[in-house]
Protein backbone atom coordinates (compact mmCIF):
# COMPACT_ATOMS: atom_id res chain seq x y z
CA UNK A 1 0.00 0.00 0.00
CA UNK A 2 1.36 3.21 -0.92
CA UNK A 3 2.24 5.43 2.60
CA UNK A 4 0.67 8.38 1.30
CA UNK A 5 -2.50 7.00 0.99
CA UNK A 6 -2.83 6.93 4.87
CA UNK A 7 -3.22 10.38 4.77
CA UNK A 8 -6.36 12.70 4.99
CA UNK A 9 -6.19 16.54 4.86
CA UNK A 10 -9.43 18.41 5.47
CA UNK A 11 -9.44 22.52 5.54
CA UNK A 12 -11.80 25.16 5.61
CA UNK A 13 -11.86 28.08 4.22
CA UNK A 14 -13.76 31.52 3.61
CA UNK A 15 -16.57 32.04 6.43
CA UNK A 16 -16.95 28.47 7.44
CA UNK A 17 -13.31 28.73 8.25
CA UNK A 18 -14.01 31.64 10.32
CA UNK A 19 -16.62 29.69 12.17
CA UNK A 20 -14.50 27.02 12.90
CA UNK A 21 -11.53 29.14 14.17
CA UNK A 22 -13.25 29.75 17.63
CA UNK A 23 -14.46 26.12 18.12
CA UNK A 24 -12.09 23.44 20.45
CA UNK A 25 -10.49 21.12 18.34
CA UNK A 26 -12.65 18.19 19.75
CA UNK A 27 -16.35 19.80 17.63
CA UNK A 28 -13.92 20.20 14.78
CA UNK A 29 -12.91 16.79 14.76
CA UNK A 30 -16.45 15.77 15.34
CA UNK A 31 -17.71 17.99 12.08
CA UNK A 32 -14.86 15.98 10.36
CA UNK A 33 -16.05 12.54 11.33
CA UNK A 34 -19.66 13.92 10.44
CA UNK A 35 -18.78 15.27 6.92
CA UNK A 36 -16.48 11.71 6.00
CA UNK A 37 -19.62 9.43 7.15
CA UNK A 38 -21.68 11.36 4.76
CA UNK A 39 -19.37 11.77 1.67
CA UNK A 40 -18.43 8.21 2.14
CA UNK A 41 -21.84 6.89 3.14
CA UNK A 42 -20.10 4.49 6.72
CA UNK A 43 -20.64 5.09 10.32
CA UNK A 44 -19.65 7.98 11.91
CA UNK A 45 -18.27 5.23 14.62
CA UNK A 46 -16.33 3.46 11.90
CA UNK A 47 -14.16 6.32 10.94
CA UNK A 48 -13.43 7.23 14.17
CA UNK A 49 -12.26 3.60 14.76
CA UNK A 50 -10.12 3.91 12.01
CA UNK A 51 -8.03 7.07 12.96
CA UNK A 52 -4.76 6.79 14.40
CA UNK A 53 -3.98 10.43 14.59
CA UNK A 54 -5.24 14.01 14.35
CA UNK A 55 -3.77 17.19 14.07
CA UNK A 56 -5.05 20.54 14.08
CA UNK A 57 -3.11 23.61 12.67
CA UNK A 58 -5.19 27.47 12.99
CA UNK A 59 -3.92 29.03 10.19
CA UNK A 60 -5.98 32.17 10.45
CA UNK A 61 -4.56 32.79 14.07
CA UNK A 62 -0.88 31.68 12.98
CA UNK A 63 1.26 34.39 14.03
CA UNK A 64 3.27 33.90 11.05
CA UNK A 65 0.80 33.90 8.16
CA UNK A 66 -2.18 35.78 10.02
CA UNK A 67 -4.21 33.66 7.70
CA UNK A 68 -2.66 34.68 4.43
CA UNK A 69 -1.26 32.99 1.47
CA UNK A 70 0.30 34.01 -1.50
CA UNK A 71 -1.39 34.30 -5.05
CA UNK A 72 0.06 35.08 -8.97
CA UNK A 73 -1.51 38.35 -10.26
CA UNK A 74 -2.29 38.36 -14.06
CA UNK A 75 1.18 39.16 -16.02
CA UNK A 76 3.45 37.91 -13.11
CA UNK A 77 3.43 34.05 -14.07
CA UNK A 78 7.49 34.03 -13.46
CA UNK A 79 7.37 35.20 -9.74
CA UNK A 80 6.81 32.17 -8.27
CA UNK A 81 10.15 30.72 -10.03
CA UNK A 82 12.09 33.74 -9.36
CA UNK A 83 11.06 33.14 -5.89
CA UNK A 84 12.45 29.93 -5.94
CA UNK A 85 15.61 30.28 -7.44
CA UNK A 86 18.38 29.30 -4.60
CA UNK A 87 20.96 31.98 -3.87
CA UNK A 88 24.61 30.75 -4.39
CA UNK A 89 23.90 27.52 -3.76
CA UNK A 90 23.43 27.87 0.02
CA UNK A 91 20.15 29.03 0.73
CA UNK A 92 17.34 27.54 -0.82
CA UNK A 93 13.66 28.57 -0.73
CA UNK A 94 10.61 26.57 -1.14
CA UNK A 95 6.79 27.84 0.30
CA UNK A 96 3.43 28.06 -1.64
CA UNK A 97 4.25 30.62 -3.23
CA UNK A 98 7.58 29.69 -4.81
CA UNK A 99 5.51 27.30 -6.89
CA UNK A 100 6.16 27.57 -10.44
CA UNK A 101 3.73 24.76 -11.37
CA UNK A 102 0.33 26.99 -11.06
CA UNK A 103 -0.11 25.49 -7.23
CA UNK A 104 0.93 29.00 -6.00
CA UNK A 105 -1.80 29.34 -2.20
CA UNK A 106 -2.24 25.85 -1.82
CA UNK A 107 -0.91 23.08 0.51
CA UNK A 108 0.28 20.51 -2.23
CA UNK A 109 1.97 23.53 -3.87
CA UNK A 110 3.93 23.98 -0.59
CA UNK A 111 4.83 19.86 -0.70
CA UNK A 112 5.64 19.72 -3.66
CA UNK A 113 7.79 23.35 -3.41
CA UNK A 114 9.84 21.63 -0.34
CA UNK A 115 10.44 18.37 -2.30
CA UNK A 116 11.83 20.51 -5.19
CA UNK A 117 14.03 22.41 -2.60
CA UNK A 118 15.19 19.18 -1.56
CA UNK A 119 16.21 17.70 -4.33
CA UNK A 120 18.10 21.23 -5.01
CA UNK A 121 19.96 20.74 -1.80
CA UNK A 122 21.08 17.22 -2.92
CA UNK A 123 22.18 18.12 -6.20
CA UNK A 124 24.31 20.79 -4.96
CA UNK A 125 25.36 18.69 -2.16
CA UNK A 126 26.55 15.53 -4.25
CA UNK A 127 28.36 18.07 -6.32
CA UNK A 128 30.38 19.53 -3.73
CA UNK A 129 31.13 16.25 -1.90
CA UNK A 130 32.62 14.78 -5.17
CA UNK A 131 36.19 13.75 -4.88
CA UNK A 132 38.65 15.85 -7.05
CA UNK A 133 40.38 13.76 -9.99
Amino acid sequence: MNERSLLLTGWAGGSRAQVLSYEHNGTILEEAIRALSTIFRIPRQTIHDLLTAVYFHDWSNDPFTRGAYSFTPTGTNKFPELLGEAVAGTIFFAGEATDGRGAQGTVHGAIESGERAAREILRTSRTRLRPAR
